[in-house]
Order: structure tokens, then sequence, then C-alpha cells
């Protein structure tokens, strides 16, 4: 056995929990509530243009969007709970370099991330319930 192999197999990775969550599922924790507000938004822009300049109402519609945009964050929000739950036990070290705590936090970010996107999708949700369709404009026949 070289010295090499008797160092390295003496150290220990830097974020030994990292194996506890899937990177994969990190990244759909990560993406998912982005990824649904921005479809979200931009389709709601388009179906509600076109039924407005049409003459309709984009009701049906626009709730169809804005409840698969609150069901994908839904998910992406229970991935990045219990990711997050899955490493509390990894502590961060004193040092930055020592890396232990790193998927600690891309799970943390993913939480704190889905809360604020989740609440916008949950405003423009309201936002289609609540307000009238196509308010003003005369219908295009």
């Amino acid at each position: 056995m070289s010295t090499l192999d008797r160092i390295t197999s003496a150290v220990e990775h830097p974020a030994p929990s990292r194996e506890g969550v899937s990177p994969w599922t990190l990244l759909a924790a990560i993406a998912l509530a982005p990824l649904a507000f921005t479809t979200q938004v931009s389709l709601s822009y388009g179906i509600a243009s076109t039924s407005c300049t049409a003459g309709g109402a984009p009701h049906v519609a626009l709730l169809a969007v804005n409840l698969m945009a609150l069901a994908a964050t839904v998910v992406g929000s229970v991935l990045a709970w219990r990711s997050w739950q899955r490493l509390r036990g990894e502590k961060a070290k004193d040092s930055p370099s020592q890396g232990e705590g790193r998927t600690r936090f891309i799970a943390l970010c993913a939480v704190v991330g889905n809360a604020i996107i989740g609440s916008a999708v949950v405003f423009d949700l309201l936002a289609s319930l609540l307000l009238a369709g196509c308010p003003g404009l005369p219908p295009v026949h």
C-alpha cells in the first residue's frame, strides 16, 4: 500500500451526508417551483390576452394552468422539505473550505425559494380567481 492510498483512505469526504438525498431530487426541489411559476405567468398571459381579444372568458383555462403550477410548486416544496429533513444532521464545520453542509445548504435554499415562489403562485391563482375577466375591453367580432 502506497503512502497516497493510506492518506486517501484516512480522509473522510467533507460532506458525508451527501448520499442521503439524490442529486436528481435536489435538482427537482430547486427547479420545480421556478419553472412552474415561469410557465404559469407565460401561459396565463397568453391565455388571457387571446381569450379577451376573442371576446371570451379565460376562466377555465387560467384555472387549469394555475392549479398545475400550484401542484408542481407543492411537489417541489415537499421534495425540498424532505431533503432538508434528511440532511439536518450534516453539520457545518468552522472552515467553509471543509465543505460539510453543502448539500444541506442546497436543500435549505430550495425550501426558502419554494416558499417565496409558492406565495407568488398563490397570488397569481387568487388574481385569476378574483378578478373579472377582460374588464374594459369591448368584444371583438
